[in-house]
């Protein structure tokens, strides 16, 4: 049997070198950071054709004074915090103490710095965590730290390590999300590989302009804007709409407390809260700022500290959640109309009432009613023996491919797809029924659901109540049936239906897959491409598309309509 033995000193750094050191990318994000929370507006990375040969973090921060050089590479010496009680009230981004000594154990790095209050700097070198140097040296104020050979004496991570031109991906993509990180701070972001620079991000450059340099111009213009405050939560920032969207997540970004967050249940609170606006297996981009206060959360739960944990982990979700679907509840323009270009000159007043402008350039209007049974007389104007269809200064021309109706306008085009417009109805009417107005009362139904869902029942009445059920426990694993939505009244299933909702809002949904199964009632019931349409028909959905205040999108995301301008006719025939 082996003898217990303590490791060694050497031997205990490289190990934890390695929870926060494990590539390129982790060595420039500890120094970035530390140039954040030395107070610099203006940080410089350069990196030659392999990052791990030679990485450099160049800022203009507060500095280091010369005597507390070497202390700086002392493993859990830091400024930032002093006692376990600064740990609930963090404002910085590093805090352990840990960057420094970890990079310098694991590789050539050398360092470079001035404070404000002393007229000289210092220059420290330590190759494998020992210092060969320390000396008086110029420079301006702020740090600039060198790290060369990385891995050098751990051949064995060194060479786990991707290509040099996947590692400086990861490099380019952590600088992207710095810049959005620090567009309220005004930082200035440079980013240089074998001198050439690839990346530049000025200080006047708001958080809008970083996105459209970063994401296109698409991106930019598909802008929501979201803001939410509840009690001490608040949320804002920018998600796109259904025009700009992803086949995966990697595009959502969270800050909370100014600190970069991966977190799968902001992905599902986000994706969740948009659910009729996005086709299945597609995530929109977003760009979301969190602010709670730092008691109410742990950032110590992560070496490389990507991750927390919240005290109020639903509260903190569900207000992600409705901040997002308030956004876009305020939001009823028709896609690729952007008000801003007024619609190709034919806006008239009614869809033109918007209200405060998005900086991303979308404008917002308040949410009007949420169904329209019948046309308004207003979408039906005299000018031939039958009468005009209108929508706006769109005029109705006619019938594409027995699917969508032609509107027309002197510079643009309205295509509706009468069917997703139908069926967007029809669901909607679905839903307000799914109410306490729209309950049916059956012979009541014993349930067995077992002690987890019965309980969770117990919990959730409220939420079940909205959907129009009325559930009654009964005893510890049984629950009684006693009323349904409307809409469900002949449902063979119901035990499945219920276990279902039980399910999702077990894992933090809000009945989606209820809302789903309505989705597919409204689809069979509402026309199809071929389906002859009356004149009533269409100036029904004209007069639907006038008056507005429901989603454009049907319940499974596809667009209700879309405005084609003459510059994208133009585009076509290269004009």
């Amino acid at each position: 049997m082996k003898k217990i033995r303590a490791l060694d000193r050497h031997t205990i750094n490289k190990i934890a070198a390695g929870e926060v050191v494990d590539r390129p990318r982790s060595v420039v994000k500890e120094l970035v950071e530390n140039a954040l929370d030395a107070g610099a507006d203006k940080i410089i990375v350069s990196v030659s054709s392999s990052p791990a040969d030679f990485m450099e973090v160049s800022d203009n921060g507060a500095g280091i004074l010369y005597d507390e050089i070497p202390l700086a590479f002392r493993r859990h010496a830091t400024s930032k915090i002093s006692s376990i009680h600064d740990l609930e009230h963090l404002s910085s981004l590093g805090f352990r103490g840990e960057a420094l000594p970890s990079i310098a154990s694991v590789s050539r790095c050398s360092l470079i710095t001035r404070s404000g209050d002393e007229d000289h700097g210092g220059r420290i070198e330590i190759v494998g965590g020992k210092q060969t140097l320390l000396q008086a040296a110029g420079r301006q104020q702020g740090t600039t730290v060198r790290v060369e050979n990385l891995f050098f004496n751990v051949p064995a991570r060194r060479k786990f390590l991707k290509t040099p031109s996947y590692e400086f991906r990861l490099i380019r993509e952590f600088m992207e999300t710095t810049a959005l990180l620090t567009a309220s701070r005004r930082v200035e972001l440079v980013l240089r590989r074998e001198g050439e620079t690839l990346f530049h991000v000025g200080r006047e450059e708001s958080l809008v302009q970083r996105i459209e340099a970063l994401f296109g111009e698409n991106v930019s213009k598909a802008l929501v804007s979201v803001e939410r405050q509840s009690g001490f939560l608040s949320v804002k920032g920018f998600v796109t709409d259904s025009d700009a969207v992803n086949r995966h997540s990697g595009h959502m970004y969270l800050f909370v407390n100014d600190r970069p967050v991966k977190d799968k249940g902001f992905v599902f609170a986000v994706r969740n809260a948009m659910q009729e606006l996005l086709l299945p297996g597609y995530y929109p981009f977003a760009f979301l700022f969190a602010s709670v206060p730092p008691e109410e959360m742990d950032v110590n739960v992560h070496p490389q500290k990507s991750e927390v944990r919240f005290l109020e982990e639903r509260r903190f979700y569900g207000n992600l959640h409705k901040a997002v679907s308030e956004a876009f509840a305020r939001k009823e323009s028709l896609p690729g109309g952007g008000p801003a270009e007024r619609r190709g000159e034919y806006a008239d007043e009614q869809m033109s009432s918007y209200g405060e402008s998005s900086p991303g350039g979308q404008k917002i209007r308040e949410p009007g009613p949420s169904l329209f049974d019948t046309a308004p007389t207003s979408c039906l104007v005299s000018g031939s023996e039958e009468g005009e269809i209108r929508v706006g200064d769109f005029e109705y021309a006619g019938i594409l491919f027995e699917r969508y109706l032609l509107f027309t306008a002197p510079s643009s085009l309205l295509l509706v797809d009468f069917h997703a417009l139908n069926e967007r109805l029809v669901y909607d009417r679905l839903m307000r029924e799914a109410g306490e107005s729209g309950r049916a009362r059956i012979i009541p139904e014993a349930v067995s659901l077992g002690r987890v869902y019965t309980s969770l029942i117990k919990d959730y009445q409220q939420e079940f109540r909205s959907l129009g059920f009325h559930l009654r426990p009964f005893g510890e694993d049984t629950v009684v049936v006693e009323e349904v939505p409307a809409v469900l009244a002949g449902l063979k299933d119901l035990e499945q239906l219920i276990r279902d909702l039980c399910h999702t809002l077990e894992e933090g949904g809000d009945a989606l897959l209820f809302r789903e199964r309505l989705a597919r009632k409204a689809c069979k019931a509402s026309l199809r491409t071929g389906d002859k349409l009356t004149r009533e028909d269409i100036a029904a959905f004209a007069g639907a598309l006038e008056q507005g205040g429901f989603t454009m999108t049907c319940p499974h995301g596809r667009p209700v309509a879309r405005i084609m301008g003459r510059s994208e006719f133009d585009k076509l025939f290269k004009r």
